[in-house]
């Protein structure tokens, strides 16, 4: 939990360093592929412990 802590700061850090004025507007599509990625412990993504599968996400298609 702490890595993923870290790795959503940072992610944010970075939206608004690229988007002082607009950040905000990043926030559902950072969210949404934060709840696309698998975790470690499980294997599922948040998406699929919620809705029994797998989303096709901009970072699935990216992937294949």
């Amino acid at each position: 939990m702490d890595h993923f802590n870290a790795s959503m700061k940072n992610t944010l850090l970075m939206c608004v360093h690229r988007e002082p004025n607009t950040w905000y507007r990043l926030l559902p599509y950072v969210l949404f592929v934060y709840r696309e990625i698998r975790v470690v412990g499980n294997g599922f993504s948040q998406f699929e412990s919620a809705w029994e599968w797998p989303v096709r996400g901009q970072l699935s298609i990216v992937n294949d």
